[in-house]
This record gives C-alpha cells, structure tokens and sequence, in this order.
C-alpha cells in the first residue's frame, strides 16, 4: 500500500484522531510522488453550525502541524463560509 495513493480527503474529523502526528506520518508513506491531502475543517470559531469550538483547530495551527511533518501548504480556497479548504503536497 506504500506510495499508492494520489489523494486523502479529510472532512470535519481531524480533531477525531488520535496520535495525529503517526497518521500524518502513514499518510505521507501512502501517498504517491505528488500525491496531495485535502483537509477541511471548521474555523477555531464561533459559527452557526459545526463541531464545539473546544474540539476545534485553528487552521495555523493545521498547517504547522502538517509542515512539521513534511508536507506543504500548496492550495487553499476561501469558497466555504464557516470553514478553511486546505491542499497539502510533500515538499
């Protein structure tokens, strides 16, 4: 299963995982030259839907995580009104 994936699409559940540095770590293994990580995930603000703030991440502190981990921000879209878009690929 090592790099044979092109793409890893994760919606609203991020705060859902634990050990979220080894999960980056397997991703990274599975993901093809080139492959990308889409996250989207709600603003570490107070919005009319989406999970409690508390269980919430701020999308700097996203992106710090995952570039601790190899990858790079290289997209982001700013289309959805309560939550951030973010495209990762390895650096």
């Amino acid at each position: 299963m090592d790099a044979s994936i092109d793409r890893i699409f994760i919606c609203d559940t991020w705060h859902h995982i634990q050990n979220q540095t080894h999960y980056l770590g397997l991703m990274k293994k599975m993901l093809k030259p080139g492959g990308q990580i889409i996250m989207i995930d709600f603003q570490k603000k107070e919005t009319p839907v989406g999970a409690p703030i508390e269980m919430r991440i701020a999308r700097e502190d996203l992106i710090l995580q995952t570039e601790s981990e190899g990858f790079r921000l290289a997209k982001e879209h700013s289309f959805l009104p309560y939550q951030y878009f973010l495209i990762f690929t390895l650096n």
